[in-house]
C-alpha cells in the first residue's frame, strides 16, 4: 500500500488521513473481502449473491466513509511546532482502536442498516424458488435473536407462508462462538398454505431443488450441542386446487428436540377444522439415531405414538385425489390410538404395533363402486403385532363392521425389514408355526349398500345370506400342513313376494402339505349348481380340472343379479397338467373347451361359436425346484378351420432376458376375429369382414414389440370406418419395425402395401401416439382413381373420380403435428357425378340413373405442404397447387375436422384460359358459345366440404314425391360458403359479341348467386343476376327472374342463324337483317346438366328490322304468289321477286316460351312486300316445326274481280312442318282457296244470269 509522507502535527491538531490512504484502504479492504482478482476458477454467484454484492459496501470502506463523516476541522500547526513521531503513532493506533471496537459493537445493527440482512437470507435460501423477506430484525451481541414478520412467497408471487416472529434463546455472540450448539428456536404463529393439484403443489415446487439433490447428508450438531424447535400457534391450510375444497389443522403445537447424543423427540398437537367440523390430533415421536459413525443418516430405535379425538377423515380429501383420485368422497369420525416401535440395534431387528382405531358414520365413494355410496355405521380396527428373534406373531389383528369381520392370529418367519415379500410371508407361514384366519361377510346387508355394484334386481331384495372362509396352519408328524374351506349359504332373496333360494351354494376345500421336495396338493375341490373343479399334484406332477355351463351359471345369479340383455350360453370343459420328464425339466400342457358357445351383448356383435380350443403346451428347465427357463412354448386357438397359433422359436431364459421370440399365424374370418377380439380390445369403432392369412416373427417383451418380419394377406377384404366402407378385392401388407409401448412409439424401416385400388411403399416410417397419433416418413403410391374415390367413400357423395395416379408424400414429427410435403400426378382423369330419380315403388337397385362425366383432363398435377394435427383432426396447408391443362388452382388454409364434415377455410387464385374451359363446357354450352382470355381470379372457401356421409349411392331410399320425382340431395354442403370471380377477355354467344367482363359470384346456402351486372352489347347492353342452385346434386339449375336481359340490341344475321331462328322462325337463314329488338324474361329455369330441358317464358320486342329472305321465308313468298296467281288472275304485275324482297317487321311483342326442349312463339307478323304473314307455334332445338302462318287476302288483290269479292279479307291458315332448313307448307290449303275462287265465280255467274231472267219477268 503506498502512504505519502504527512507533514508534522502539533499534539493539540487532530489527526487527518490523506484521501489516497483512506481510497487505498478501502480499496485494500474490498480486495480482502471480494478475493482475488482472478475469478475465472471461482464458482458462479447467483442472482441473488450478485444483487448483494451490488449493494453492499466493504467494512473497511464504512469505516473510512464514517471517520469522514465525524471529522472536525482542526487548526493548522505552526510552521515551528514539532511533536515525537511515537507519540503522534500511540495515537493514531489508540483511536483506531477505540474506533474498531465501536464499529464491531454495533456491527449487527449497521449489518442490517446497510442490507447485510437480506444478503444472508438471500444466501440461505439460494436454491428456493420464489423470494424470502424478513421486515425488520433485532441483532445484539448479548441479546437473543429476532427476525419480524417474515413472508414466503413462491416463483409466481403468491403468498405462501407468514411468520410472525423467529426467536432464538441464545444470544448473538453464543452463537456465533458455538454454532453446533442453536438452543432453542421458537417461530410463532405461523401459516402456511399448500395448493395440490394432479401431481404436485406449490411447496413441492418452490422446494423442488432440495427435494432432487442428490446430497443426502445428516444434519448434525456436531457432536456438542443440541437444537430444539417449537411452534407455537401455528396454521396449515391445504386446498385441493381442482375441486377448491380445503382442510385447516389450527393451533398447532409442535415441540422438536434434536439431543447431542443422536436422540430426537418430536412432539405434535393440532386442532384440525373444515366448515363446520373440527378434531383433533396428537403424535409423538422419538428417535435414536445409532452411535456406529459409519451409518449416521440411519435410525436404529424409536417408537411413534399418535391419538385422534373426533377427527373427521374427510379431512384427507384433498390428500385422496390428488394420491387416490379413484376415490371421489370419503366421510366418517375416527378415534382411537397407534403405537409403533422398532428396534435396529441387534442383528435381528425387533418392532411391535399396538393399535385401537374406531371410525363412526363411515361413507366413501369410488369409482369401483359407480353410483353406489358404501355406508357403515361403525367399523373397529384392533391390531396387536410384535416381531422378536427373527418371528412375526400376530396376537391379534381385526377388523369388524356390520358387513363382516376378518381375523388373523399366528407367526411367521421375518429375517429383515428391508425387503418385506407378502408372497414369501404367506408361504412361510404355512410351513411354520400355526397361522389362522377366517372371516365372513353378510350378502344381505352389502346387497343393501351396493346394490348398483352388485347389479340386484330393482324387484329383487336379498334377506339373507354368508360367505364364509377359514384357513389354518399348524405343523404334524408328517411335516407342516395347511387347509381351508370357503362356502357360501343361506342365500335367500325376496322377488316380489316370492322367495328364492340358490340350490347348491359354493363350496370348496384345499388341503396343502409341505414336504421334502416341495408343496403338494393333497385334494382340492370345489361344486356348485353350475361349476365342479378338482386337482391335485405337487409342484412338479399335478392336475386341475373344471367345468362351467355357462347358462346354468346365469340362470342361477340372474335370479337376484340383473344380467341387463347379456346372455351366455355353453359348456367349458379345462383341464391343466404338469409333469416332470427328468431331473431337470418339466411338460406343462392346458386345453380349454368350449361347446355350442354364444355370447350375446347389448349392441355389439354376436360372438358364436359352435366349437372352440383354446391349447398350450410348454417345455420348461428347472434348477432344483424353480423354473429358470422356457424350452419351447405354443398356444393357438382352433375354430373350425379358423386359427391362431403362438409359438415360441427359441429357448428363453427367464432371468437372462424379458424378450421372447415367436411365431404368430392368423388364418380365418376376419368378422370373426373381430368378434372375438372385442371383449379384450374396444374395437367397436371399425366394422371388419373379409378372409385374412397372416404371419409374422416378432420380439415381444413388457414394453415392446419388435417385428422382424411380417405379411398379411386379407381377400375380399371390407372395413368400416366413421361411417365410410372401405372395400378391396385383395390386399397384401409386408411389415418390419418395431413398437416402444411405454413411449407409446412405433418406428417401422420398411412397409409396402400391394392392394386392387393402390399400391404403396413407406420407409422411415415413424409413429407416435403420446397424446395424439403424430407420424413422420416417406410413402410414395401408385392406384387408379376409381377403386381410390370409390375406397375413400366419396361415392356415397354421388361424386367419383377416374384416371390414374401416383405421388409421393413425406412428413416428418414436429412439436405434436406432422409437417408434410406431397407431390402427386394424375394421367387422364376424370370427374363424374352420379345422376338419378327414384320412382314410387321402384327397388332401390333397379333406380334410374348413371354416372355422367362433368370434367376431364389429360393430365393434372397437386402439390401441397403443410402440417397435420391428429389430435384436432386438422390439416393446414402452406400452400396447394392444383395445375391442369385449362387452369391452375394456388391456395393455402386449413381444413378441420377431417373425421367428420372437412370443415374449411382456404383463399387462394385460380388461374384459367378460356380458349381451353370453352372446349372443356362444349357439351354443355353447345358450339355458340365461346370466349377468350387467360385470366387470375381471388377465391375463397369457408365451411364443410363434405355432408353427411351416405354407405352407397345405389342403396340409398329418397322420399319420393306425387310426381315420382325423388326429394333431392345437395350438391354442396348447407354450410359451404365461397366466394369467387369470373372474368374473360372477349366473349361471344349465340350471335352477340361481348365485350371484357368480370363479374363476382357468391355460394351460400346452397346457392351460387351472381352480382347484377350490364355489358355493352350491338349497340344495346345485355343486363343479368343470374342464381345456379346446388340443392339437388343430380339436377343443378341456372335461373333468371323477371328483367330485361336485353336493351336496344342490333339485329344481325348471325343472332338470325342462332337463337332468334327459334323465336321468329321466318327469320333462319337470312343474310340481311338490321333492326332493333329487346328482349323480356318473366322467368328462366335452365338445367345445367341437361340445358335443352330449359323452362323460359319471355317477350321479344322489335322496334323495327328488315331482313332479307331466308329458307323459310322463301317459302312463304312463293306461297304468297301463288295465292295471288289465283285470286288475280295471274296478274304478273303482282308477283314478287324473292331476290329483291325485304322484309319488314313493324314495331310488335311478341311472346314466347321454352318447355320441353321445344321454343315456342305466337303473334310474329312479317310484311313481304303487300303479303301479311303471322306465325304461331313451336320449333324444337333439333329445328323441326310445328307451326301455322296465317295470311289474310288482302281486298286490292280481287280488285276489278267482281266474281271474288267475297275472297277479300279472309284469312288462310297454312300448316308448316318439316325443319327450318327444309320447311314443308301444307299444299291442301291453296287448293282449298282456289275451290272457294270457282265456287264463288260460278255463284256470281248465276246470280247475274238469275237476275237478269228476273227483269225481264218483271218488265
Amino acid at each position: 500500500m503506498s502512504r505519502r509522507r504527512k507533514k508534522k502535527t502539533r499534539p493539540e491538531d487532530a489527526i487527518e488521513f490523506d484521501s489516497d490512504d483512506l481510497s487505498a484502504a478501502d480499496d485494500s479492504a474490498d480486495a480482502d473481502v471480494d478475493g482475488p482478482a482472478d475469478r475465472s476458477e471461482q464458482p458462479a454467484e447467483s442472482p441473488k449473491q450478485r444483487k448483494f454484492a451490488k449493494r453492499s459496501p466493504s467494512l473497511a470502506g464504512l469505516v473510512t466513509r464514517s471517520l469522514s463523516a465525524v471529522r472536525p476541522a482542526m487548526p493548522k500547526r505552526k510552521a515551528n511546532e514539532k511533536k515525537p513521531r511515537t507519540l503522534q503513532r500511540w495515537k493514531l493506533l489508540t483511536v483506531l482502536t477505540g474506533l474498531a471496537a465501536v464499529s464491531l459493537w454495533f456491527a449487527p445493527n449497521v449489518a442490517v442498516q446497510f442490507g447485510l440482512l437480506s444478503y444472508v437470507v438471500d444466501a440461505v435460501s439460494a436454491d428456493f424458488d420464489g423470494e424470502v423477506e424478513v421486515a425488520s430484525a433485532s441483532l445484539g451481541w448479548i441479546s437473543p435473536v429476532r427476525l419480524h414478520e417474515i413472508v414466503v412467497r413462491d416463483h409466481q408471487g403468491q403468498v405462501i407462508a407468514t411468520v410472525d416472529e423467529v426467536t432464538t434463546e441464545r444470544t448473538l455472540i453464543a452463537l456465533a462462538t458455538n454454532f453446533s450448539d442453536l438452543g432453542r428456536i421458537t417461530i410463532k404463529k405461523p401459516m402456511a398454505t399448500v395448493a395440490l393439484n394432479a401431481s404436485s403443489s406449490n411447496w413441492e415446487q418452490a422446494l423442488a431443488a432440495y427435494l432432487s439433490s442428490d446430497e443426502s447428508e445428516p444434519v448434525s450438531t456436531g457432536g456438542q450441542g443440541s437444537i430444539h424447535l417449537e411452534i407455537v400457534d401455528g396454521n396449515v391450510a391445504i386446498t385441493d386446487v381442482e375441486t377448491q375444497q380445503s382442510v385447516s389443522f389450527n393451533e398447532i403445537q409442535l415441540s422438536a428436540t434434536v439431543e447431542s447424543t443422536g436422540k430426537t423427540s418430536i412432539s405434535f398437537e393440532s386442532q384440525c377444522t373444515q366448515a363446520d367440523d373440527s378434531g383433533r390430533a396428537k403424535a409423538s415421536l422419538v428417535l435414536q439415531a445409532p452411535s456406529d459413525e459409519e451409518q449416521p443418516s440411519s435410525v436404529s430405535q424409536g417408537e411413534l405414538h399418535c391419538e385422534l379425538t373426533g377427527f373427521p377423515i374427510h379431512f384427507v380429501r384433498p390428500l385422496l385425489h390428488r394420491f387416490a383420485p379413484s376415490i371421489q368422497d370419503v366421510k366418517g369420525i375416527s378415534d382411537g390410538a397407534i403405537t409403533f416401535a422398532w428396534d435396529n440395534t441387534t442383528q435381528r431387528p425387533a418392532l411391535s404395533l399396538d393399535s385401537t382405531l374406531a371410525v363412526s358414520h363411515f361413507s366413501v365413494f369410488a369409482d369401483s363402486l359407480g353410483d353406489d355410496e358404501l355406508t357403515l355405521d361403525q367399523i373397529n380396527f384392533r391390531g396387536d403385532v410384535s416381531a422378536k428373534d427373527g418371528v412375526l406373531s400376530v396376537s391379534s389383528c381385526q377388523v369388524t363392521a356390520p358387513v363382516g369381520h376378518v381375523s388373523i392370529a399366528g407367526e411367521t418367519r421375518l429375517e429383515s425389514f428391508d425387503k418385506i415379500d407378502l408372497t414369501q410371508l404367506m408361504l412361510d407361514s404355512i410351513e411354520f408355526g400355526r397361522t389362522e384366519i377366517s372371516g365372513k361377510i353378510d350378502i344381505a346387508q352389502l346387497a343393501q349398500l351396493l346394490p348398483n355394484t352388485m347389479q340386484i334386481r330393482d324387484d329383487t331384495q336379498i334377506e339373507s345370506g354368508q360367505i364364509v372362509w377359514q384357513t389354518q396352519s399348524s405343523t404334524t408328524e408328517s411335516g407342516p400342513h395347511f387347509e381351508g374351506t370357503l362356502q357360501s349359504h343361506d342365500i335367500v332373496a325376496n322377488q316380489r313376494g316370492r322367495l328364492i333360494r340358490l340350490q347348491e351354494p359354493v363350496h370348496c376345500q384345499f388341503d396343502v402339505r409341505r414336504t421334502e421336495s416341495g408343496f403338494e396338493v393333497e385334494r382340492l375341490v370345489g361344486k356348485s349348481s353350475f361349476m365342479s373343479f378338482e386337482g391335485s399334484g405337487r409342484k412338479l406332477d399335478g392336475h386341475v380340472s373344471t367345468k362351467v355351463a355357462l347358462a346354468n351359471l346365469q340362470n342361477e345369479l340372474e335370479q337376484i343379479i340383473d344380467f341387463g340383455d347379456q346372455r351366455l350360453v355353453g359348456q367349458l370343459t379345462a383341464n391343466a397338467k404338469w409333469q416332470r420328464i427328468d431331473e431337470n425339466h418339466v411338460n406343462v400342457s392346458s386345453r380349454v373347451d368350449a361347446a355350442d358357445f354364444s355370447w350375446h351383448r347389448p349392441n355389439k356383435p354376436v360372438w358364436t361359436e359352435k366349437q372352440l380350443a383354446i391349447n398350450a403346451q410348454a417345455k420348461l428347465e428347472l434348477q432344483g425346484l424353480n423354473v429358470v427357463k422356457i424350452v419351447s412354448g405354443q398356444a393357438d386357438i382352433v375354430a373350425g378351420r379358423e386359427k391362431l397359433v403362438v409359438a415360441l422359436t427359441r429357448p428363453v431364459g427367464l432371468f437372462e432376458t424379458r424378450t421372447y421370440p415367436v411365431h404368430i399365424e392368423l388364418l380365418g374370418d376376419l368378422r370373426s376375429w373381430h368378434v372375438r377380439s372385442q371383449p379384450f380390445v374396444d374395437t367397436t369403432f371399425v366394422q371388419l369382414a373379409g378372409f385374412v392369412d397372416a404371419n409374422a416373427d416378432v420380439q415381444v417383451s413388457t414394453n415392446s414389440i419388435v417385428v422382424e418380419a411380417s405379411k398379411t394377406l386379407a381377400t375380399d377384404l371390407v372395413v368400416q370406418l366413421d361411417g365410410r366402407r372401405y372395400a378391396e378385392r385383395k390386399a397384401v401388407l409386408t411389415l418390419e419395425g418395431d413398437v416402444d409401448l411405454s413411449k407409446r412409439a412405433a418406428s417401422f424401416p420398411t412397409a409396402t402395401l400391394a392392394s386392387t385400388s393402390i399400391s404403396a411403399r413407406a420407409a422411415d416410417i415413424a409413429v407416435d401416439w403420446t397424446e395424439s397419433i403424430a407420424a413422420s416418413g416417406k410413402v410414395s403410391f401408385r392406384g387408379k382413381l376409381d377403386r381410390i374415390s370409390r375406397l375413400a367413400g366419396f361415392e356415397s357423395q354421388g361424386i367419383a373420380a377416374s384416371g390414374d395416379v401416383q405421388g409421393n408424400i413425406t412428413a416428418s414429427h414436429q412439436n405434436g403435428t406432422v409437417r408434410f410435403t406431397a407431390s402427386i400426378a394424375a394421367d387422364n382423369p376424370k370427374y363424374l357425378a352420379f345422376q338419378r330419380t327414384v320412382r314410387r315403388g321402384q327397388p332401390n337397385r333397379n333406380q334410374n340413373g348413371n354416372w355422367e362425366r362433368v370434367w376431364q383432363e389429360p393430365h393434372l398435377n397437386v402439390s401441397a405442404s403443410g402440417d397435420y394435427d391428429a389430435a384436432g383432426q386438422a390439416i393446414s396447408f402452406d400452400t396447394i397447387d392444383i395445375a391442369a391443362g385449362t387452369g391452375r388452382i394456388i391456395a393455402s388454409g386449413e381444413i378441420k375436422r377431417l373425421d367428420a364434415d372437412w370443415l374449411a377455410d382456404l383463399r387462394g387464385t385460380t388461374e384459367y384460359d378460356w380458349s381451353a374451359l370453352s372446349q372443356r363446357f362444349q357439351k354443355h354450352l353447345g358450339t355458340q358459345v365461346r370466349l377468350v382470355g387467360k385470366e387470375k381470379k381471388p377465391f375463397s372457401i369457408r365451411g364443410p366440404l363434405l355432408a353427411q356421409l351416405m354407405s352407397d349411392p345405389q342403396s340409398v331410399t329418397k322420399h319420393v314425391s306425387k310426381s315420382g320425382v325423388s326429394k333431392p340431395n345437395s350438391l354442396v354442403p348447407p354450410a359451404l360458403v365461397a366466394d369467387a370471380q369470373v372474368g374473360w377477355a372477349k366473349a361471344h354467344a349465340y350471335g352477340l359479341d361481348i365485350d371484357q367482363a368480370n363479374i363476382e359470384a357468391n355460394l351460400q346456402n346452397q346457392q351460387v348467386r351472381f352480382s347484377a351486372f350490364e355489358l355493352p352489347l350491338a349497340q344495346g347492353k345485355l343486363a343479368a343476376s343470374p342464381l345456379i342452385d346446388l340443392r339437388d346434386r343430380d339436377r343443378p339449375i341456372l335461373h333468371q327472374s323477371q328483367a330485361r336481359v336485353l336493351d336496344r340490341v342490333q339485329l344481325s344475321p348471325e343472332l338470325c342463324r342462332t337463337w332468334l331462328k327459334y323465336v321468329a322462325p321466318l327469320l333462319a337463314d337470312t343474310t340481311q337483317a338490321e333492326g332493333v329488338f329487346s328482349v323480356d324474361l318473366n322467368r328462366a329455369t335452365v338445367p345445367l346438366y341437361s340445358p335443352q330441358q330449359a323452362s323460359v317464358f319471355g317477350t321479344l320486342e322489335v322496334e323495327r328490322a328488315t331482313v332479307g329472305p331466308g329458307s323459310l321465308s322463301r317459302q312463304f313468298l312463293n306461297l304468297a304468289n301463288q295465292i295471288k296467281a289465283i285470286v288475280d288472275g295471274g296478274n304478273a304485275s303482282r308477283i314478287v321477286n324473292a331476290d329483291r324482297l325485304t322484309i319488314a317487321m313493324r314495331p310488335q311483342k311478341i311472346q314466347f316460351e321454352m318447355r320441353e326442349g321445344a321454343v315456342g312463339h305466337q303473334g310474329l307478323t312479317m310484311h313481304f312486300g303487300d303479303v301479311e304473314v303471322t306465325t304461331q307455334g313451336w320449333v324444337t332445338l333439333d329445328e323441326q316445326l310445328r307451326m301455322t302462318a296465317a295470311i289474310p287476302i288482302q281486298r286490292d288483290w280481287v280488285e276489278g274481280e267482281r266474281m271474288l269479292q267475297s275472297l277479300a279479307g279472309q284469312t288462310l291458315d297454312i300448316p308448316i312442318h318439316g325443319t327450318l332448313r327444309q320447311p314443308r307448307l301444307d299444299s291442301r290449303a291453296v287448293q282449298k282457296l282456289t275451290e272457294k275462287a270457282v265456287r264463288g265465280a260460278a255463284e256470281s255467274i248465276i246470280r247475274d244470269e238469275l237476275g237478269k231472267q228476273l227483269q225481264k219477268l218483271f218488265k
